[in-house]
Parts: C-alpha cells; structure tokens; sequence
C-alpha cells in the first residue's frame, strides 16, 4: 500500500501541469458564457493531487478531489440562461479563485481563411463594427493560432481576444461569420439571451488537421504530406481538443478550398465523421436541445466562388461538403443545416475572389436555416431548389424537375462532361414553374450544376427559389445514361 502511494505521488508530480498552482484553465475567465440548460457547463482546472476544490455560487456548494494527474472538473447542474453569475473557488477551503459568467448558448466557429477573414474586411464594414455594439449580450473568445504535432493539448496556446463584450476594435478584428452568424441567432431570442462565439480558425488548413485521429483511422486516409499546421490532426490537438471540456451549443464551419487539391475523394467521410466525433467529444454533445432536440447543430458554408476559371474539382467538393446526399441534413448528417456562398462572387475583393466580401448573406442564409433545423421555424428554407428528377424529353434535351418554384437569375450553372473528359456550359429555357429543359450534347456523361470554381456572377446564376428567400439552388450531378436507353 505504501508503494501505491509513493507511485501515485510520484505521478502526480511528473504528469501535474500546474506544478502546484491552483487555478482554472485558460479558457475559463471573466465575462466568459457557460452553456445553459439542459445541458451542464463544466469548470475545471489545476491544483496539487489529493486537494480538494469547491465551488460555491447563487447558494450551491459542490466539492470534488483533484485527479492523479494535477488536474480537477467540476460538472455543474443544467442552468437556466441568465447572469452574470459569481462563482467562488477554493482548494482546501482558501486559496479562492474567482470567476464571473453568464449562461446562453455557446458557438464554435472553425475552419479556413473565410471563416477567418475579419468584420474589418467585408462589405460596409463601419456600418456593421457600430452594428455590433448593439449586441451586448454577445461575448468573443478568439484562439491564438497554434498547432500540436503529437498530443492534444490540456489548454490551448493563447488568446488574440479574451472573452469580452464587443467594442469596436474588437468586433473590427474578429470573424465576421462567427459574428454575424451569433447576431442573426441573437435576433432569435429578441437579443436577450447571452450567446458565447469562439473564433477558433486558421487560413489554409485541412479538414485533416482539424480532425482526430480516430477520423482518420475511421476513414482510412492516406498519409498526410502537410507540414506545421496541416499536419495530421494538428489543429485538433491545439485549437478543438483543449476546448472540448466545456459544453457548447454546435458549431459552425467554412472550410474545403484546402481540400479540393488534396484528398478531395475522402471528404465526405471526413466531413461526417468529424461532425460525430466532435459530438461525442465535446462536452454532453449528445445532450439534446431546444424546440427540435438537436443535440449537436453543424452549419457547413458551402465552398464559394473563387478565382475565374473552368476548375470543376471546385463542384466534387461542395457535394462532398454534404457528405454526398446533395442537402443538409440528411441521414448521414442529420443534425447539420447549409448555407451557400458559390454565387458570392467578388472579382474585387482586395485578398482575392476566394475571400468574397458579403459574408452577411451567406450566415443569413446559414442562420435562417439553423432556425428552421433547431428551433422548429418552417418559415425558412433549409436549404435552396434541389432536383427532383431528371429524365430525358427527347434526344439531348433533359428535363430537370425541382422541388419548388424556381426563378432564374442568369444563364451561368449548368455544365455538362462528355466521355473524353471536357466540358461545356449547358444552355436551357424553363419550362414551368418548376422545371427547365437543359440541352446537352449527345455524347455528354454527366450533367451538372454549380460545379465550376466560379459559378456565375454576383447573385446571377440561373437557379434561386421563386420566394422571399431567394436561395440559390443546390450543387449537383447527374450520370445521364445513353437516351435510348431509356
């Protein structure tokens, strides 16, 4: 029994982090949001093995040993929204920390340099930094860069913005989707309810960096070439793991541009397999929510336009981004919603056409869908026309049936392949309310739609739903089998 002792403390001073502080993680501050009911927020920290920590808040008192290896949590009852409240920590009845914190609903955005671009650099710009702060019941954390080549880390690197209500240096430098996005769910709630949005991105990484290894073990996925932060999960190690102890609402997401050149075939598995493993990491991802029992909401940004060209790999990936069923959700991903960006086109963007600038259309339409996926809103469309069928009305003319009334916005959206591999823009006449005829050559293979790298110009590709909501269709393809065939 001695010996046990002795090893468990010699462990305790080997694998402690915190070297006998107590304190909290780095996450965990002042002005922070805790995820509210029914799911249980969490605090946790360091201290020395075989302390005790307490906490104590609003009357409650809850007390629990300290771990072999130096560190604590604390899993706090389901919380109604509201604060701030003071929470009080002790190890061994003194040395207190104190921590003061709202609950509400808290949102990861993560991802690419779009979902990294700040408020600083899209359209109207002072307009929407003023806009911001109207929405004092909104808190930022933004993740310094970081990567971690070998191990996931217990707290992450650093901050660029602590948690903090907007100001307007702070909202200038802050990701304008993450932002927008918490605003337009803030609409939701009449802007009382506390919304936590943490900005943990970085410009011109993989989704293999930003999955565990389990999701490449899962997925089979070949060796990885990328180096630093592209390196196998070196991004989940740094910047998604070490948040992972704490509860958040779901999780917002704009990446794939990386991937179009690179293990652009295994997206799909990829896609599905890190929305399930960040679920079942995070904190009671599992824990189902709001009017719909979603537990885990995903919102994928669609991969956007990009530099002008016949680049068709750009069309693969965005229906990879759905996990190859063409609309979130689906069975697949059954908790996910979309928005699409392809028809964004910015020719004048200052960093590029891929960095288009009216990031404000495209998280109203990824928020509009979360209303209706989570809280139940059928007044919003998940998601844009999407075909029904396609059959052929006589030889070289199909016949493509959408699920709703269409308009058309422009001529551009339509390509077909033919058997030796090129490509030609498809025209088309719409033949009612809900359908086109698009001719294609006889020898073509594959008809398809919002495939090429730049789709169209600003807003004027050829398919958009016939309503207030005006979506643009979704990407798709089509096998066409030989007319006689038929």
């Amino acid at each position: 029994m001695e010996t046990q002792v002795f090893l468990a403390a010699l462990l305790a001073l080997l694998c402690s982090e915190a070297n006998g502080e107590f304190r909290l993680f780095n996450v965990y501050q002042n002005e922070m949001v805790l995820q509210m009911e029914p799911k249980s927020a969490v605090l946790a920290g360091f201290s020395d093995f075989g302390a005790r920590v307490s906490v104590t808040y609003e009357g409650n008192s809850i007390e629990t040993p300290v771990d072999v290896d130096g560190t604590w949590k604390i899993v706090l009852p389901p919380h109604a929204q509201g604060g701030p409240v003071d929470f009080n920590l002790s190890q061994n009845g003194n040395e207190t920390v104190s921590l003061l914190a709202w609950f509400g609903d808290v949102w990861f955005c993560s991802g690419q340099s779009n979902m990294e671009m700040p408020v600083r650099e899209v359209f109207n710009a002072t307009e929407e930094i003023e806009k911001a702060l109207g929405y004092q019941n909104l808190r930022l954390l933004q993740i310094k860069n970081n990567y971690s080549l070998n191990s996931e880390l217990v707290e992450v690197d650093g901050f660029s913005i602590p948690w903090s209500a907007p100001t307007s240096e702070l909202a200038a430098s802050f990701s304008a989707l993450c932002l927008f996005f918490g605003e337009r769910i803030s609409n939701h709630f009449g802007n009382t309810r506390p919304i936590g949005l943490i900005d943990s991105s970085w410009s011109g990484t993989r989704i293999e960096a930003w999955s565990s290894p389990r999701v490449m073990e899962y997925c089979g996925t070949p060796a990885n070439d990328g180096e630093f932060e592209n390196s196998e999960s070196a991004l989940w190690n740094g910047m998604v793991a070490p948040l992972t102890k704490t509860a958040i609402r779901g999780a917002i997401w704009y990446q794939g541009s990386t991937n179009v050149e690179w293990n652009s075939a295994y997206y799909s598995c990829h896609i599905q397999t890190l929305v399930k493993d960040w679920r079942d990491t995070f904190q009671q991802g599992n824990v189902p929510a709001d009017e719909n029992a979603v537990a885990f909401p995903f919102g994928v940004f669609q991969n956007g336009p990009t530099e002008q060209g016949d680049d068709f790999r750009w069309g693969y990936l965005r229906v990879h981004q759905t996990a190859d069923q063409g609309v979130l959700p689906n069975v697949l991903i059954p908790e996910a919603f979309v928005g699409n960006t392809y028809d964004l086109t910015d020719h004048d963007s200052p960093t590029g056409d891929i960095h288009f600038r009216d990031k404000q259309t495209a998280t109203t339409r990824l928020a509009n869908a979360a209303k209706n996926v989570i809280y139940g809103q059928t007044n919003f469309r998940k998601y844009g026309p999407v075909p029904k069928s396609a059959e052929f009305v006589s030889p070289g003319a199909l016949a493509v049936n959408y699920d709703v009334d269409i308009r058309i916005a422009g001529l551009d959206g339509f390509h077909f392949q033919r058997g030796n591999g090129s490509w030609s823009g498809a025209s088309f006449q719409q033949e009612n309310s809900t359908a086109v005829v698009v001719q294609v050559d006889l020898d073509a293979t594959l008809l398809t739609y919002a495939f090429r790298s730049s789709v169209c110009e600003y807003k004027q590709c050829a398919i958009y739903s016939a309503d207030e909501q005006d979506l643009p269709a979704q990407p798709w393809l089509f096998v066409l089998p030989a007319f006689y065939d038929n």
